[in-house]
């Protein structure tokens, strides 16, 4: 056993340490395996640098000055947001040549496009700040939440963005059973969901029956799209409630029912990118998801944000994102020039040697990520499986701990992360306002005596002839860890390999399926997985705002039945241990409180009891992170912040990005 699993992973390091699967399939590929696209036009000509003083792009001028656009003091609100450039005032013109990883990778969408929420985070993440909203108040008590809103602020297509909208959104929309089947849960107490009141058409409130500590941060988050994407005007004639004929619209349209024709008009998030609709975006989707091989958006004229000399944003002309089908195309687009911003997907540690590479020629550099991911790799253990016998076995601490022990997580550093990063365990990370040194560096050792040790503990010491251990129902134990090479973690397959064999080792047997992200998702979500990889969320400044790997919270990697009773009050799911009771309960404390001290010091108590369940194991601490920048692409942050609650980059404000030419 032991000279065959040393045969096969030598075998395997070597492969990875040649380059890894990127780097063979660059080997392999050419330019000609997939098919160069224009954007716009050509996005150097269209630059306009003797612009750069004109309150208005040279375009939008020429159709005012045709009469196809109403002047530019009508088109912007009397408040406009003032963005603050990056390095200076840009010019006009230009496409900003980006990508997308097949037609699901939305969430770029939203972290470059569709980021105008009532409210947004700061640029460095050190606090909200108003955004559609151009002012807010909070009364003493935390329930009570008022927003006052830009007055003549308009939709792409020139209609006004007043209350109406946000009533509309919050109670007809996210409120209607037939459209949503819940309103985000951040909008609710215990005495139920806010109310939301119009006090003018430029004022709103939202009431909670308690404290709300957390709303203003959950607003700046992509949960807070909500309630700005649902133009009042436009909808209402698909929606039953305001339209008494729709059923004549569905009818003509050739719709299912009503709810098909307000979603296939942009009335779901889930049809947000395949339609075509008013929004108030920078930028406005001209051609969506799934009508060709791009997405393209273009300048939005009723834009509502300027920049510090006044003139209306964005700098540039448009947005164009080839839609590609796999990593290896999209870094081959990149190598080639044809993005010119970007590090979704492609900004990874197997990637970085070849295009520090090709910097000089191709025209590029690198930016940074700061990483709010505490980890590259999560294993998770189904602690609610539905299996009693897989469930007796993941739930035991010792076998957990035995499993953490046995892993290598240097040599996975050397092999799979070439040699960048530190063990890690999944905890908050060192600069985090949360770090517990005690969850994130406990069980690092390499250690096979440890692990037998502990894995004997748990009541598995005896072992058949070929050495597997064997489980409290006589069979060898045996499990299924589920990973997929797409997204986030391209590395995850061939990490668990390494670990398969380390597990091995002291007798734990498993299997490494690799699955498409979409039914891994799924599986996950209906409590059908033995074990599991995942990113490590929640590390950075987001811990209050996305605690999954702390505690049974609202995800299903580890705890489905413990997560279906606590978001249920107890009417569906399994009721969890007291700890992790505990944990929920500490965590409405913190919801409840809009103390930032209190919620910190609950924060804490709830850590430690974390470190003390050990939930998860994590393999090794995020790092290395980075993205792409062509020289002549401006006001991007040296550093930007990586996480999905600050939906990078689009905190730093995209609008303000420029081009000149190369």
């Amino acid at each position: 056993m032991e000279g065959q699993r040393g045969t096969r992973v030598v075998d395997r390091r070597s492969l990875l340490r040649a380059g890894g699967l990127v780097a063979a399939t660059l080997a392999t590929s050419s330019a000609c395996d997939f098919v160069s696209i224009d954007p716009l036009g050509d996005t150097a000509s269209d630059i306009d640098e003797s612009a750069a003083q004109g309150p208005e792009a040279p375009a939008l001028a020429a159709r005012v000055g045709r009469g196809e656009l109403p002047p530019l003091a009508q088109r912007l609100p009397a408040n406009p947001m003032v963005v603050t450039p990056v390095e200076r005032a840009g010019v006009y013109g230009g496409v900003w040549r980006t990508g997308l990883l097949g037609r699901a990778d939305s969430s770029w969408l939203t972290r470059t496009l569709g980021y105008e929420n009532l409210l947004r985070w700061k640029p460095d993440w050190s606090g909200v700040v108003p955004n559609v909203a151009e002012s807010y108040d909070v009364n003493d008590e935390g329930t009570e939440f008022t927003f006052t809103l830009r007055k003549g602020m308009r939709w792409s297509d020139g209609s006004s963005f007043t209350a109406d909208d946000i009533v509309f959104a919050y109670n007809d929309v996210l409120g209607n059973e037939e459209l949503s089947t819940t309103r985000p849960v951040f909008f609710s107490d215990k005495g139920g969901f806010a109310t939301v009141t119009k006090l003018d058409d430029q004022t709103v409130r939202f009431t909670f029956s308690q404290p709300n500590g957390l709303f203003l941060q959950r607003l700046a988050t992509p949960d807070g799209a909500a309630l700005t994407m649902y133009p009042f005007e436009y909808l209402r004639r698909f929606h039953k409630k305001h339209n008494p004929d729709v059923d004549s619209l569905v009818r003509e349209s050739g719709a299912k029912d009503w709810v098909e024709l307000f979603e296939s008009h942009g009335g779901s998030s889930s049809t947000l990118w395949t339609t075509v609709h008013p929004v108030l975006f920078a930028w406005v989707i001209t051609t969506p998801i799934g009508q060709g091989s791009r997405v393209i958006a273009e300048r939005n004229p009723y834009y509502w944000k300027v920049d510090t000399q006044g003139r209306q944003l964005p700098y540039l002309d448009g947005v164009t994102y080839s839609v590609v089908p796999d990593v290896e195309l999209l870094t081959l687009k990149t190598l080639n020039g044809e993005i010119d911003m970007m590090d979704r997907n492609i900004g990874t540690l197997n990637n970085k040697p070849i295009f520090a590479k090709k910097r000089r020629s191709g025209g590029y550099h690198f930016y940074d990520t700061r990483q709010a991911y505490m980890n590259s790799a999560v294993i998770a253990l189904n602690l609610t499986h539905d299996d009693p016998v897989k469930r007796e076995i993941f739930t035991n601490k010792d076998f957990r701990i035995g499993l953490s022990y046995a892993i290598d997580r240097k040599e996975i550093i050397d092999v799979i992360y070439l040699g960048v990063g530190e063990p890690y365990q999944v905890g908050p990370r060192p600069d985090s306002p949360y770090y517990n040194e005690r969850l994130a560096r406990q069980y690092l050792d390499y250690d096979v005596a440890k692990a037998n040790q502990h894995l004997d503990r748990a009541g598995y010491p005896r072992r058949d002839s070929d050495g597997r251990r064997i489980g409290p129902d006589g069979n060898p134990i045996f499990f299924v860890v589920e990973a997929t090479i797409s997204g986030e973690g391209p590395e995850w397959v061939d990490l668990m390999e390494l670990v398969k064999d380390y597990w091995a080792a002291v007798g734990v047997q498993t299997r490494v399926r690799n699955l498409d992200r979409s039914i891994l998702d799924d599986r996950r979500d209906a409590n059908k997985q033995d074990a599991s990889v995942s990113l490590g969320f929640g590390g950075g400044f987001d811990v209050l705002l996305d605690p999954r790997w702390f505690f049974p919270y609202n995800s299903s990697d580890n705890a489905y039945r413990w997560v279906q009773w606590y978001q249920s009050e107890g009417e569906e799911g399994t009721e969890p241990p007291a700890a992790a009771q505990r944990q929920q309960q500490l965590y409405e404390q913190i919801k409840t409180t809009i103390d930032p001290q209190r919620q910190q010091d609950l924060m804490a108590e709830l850590l430690e009891i974390s470190a003390e369940e050990f939930y998860a194991m994590g393999i090794a601490m995020r790092q290395g992170a980075y993205g792409i920048q062509r020289n002549n692409f401006h006001n991007v942050p040296p550093v930007v912040f990586d996480a999905w609650q600050y939906p990078s980059p689009a905190p730093t404000n995209p609008c303000q990005y420029f081009m000149t030419k190369a």
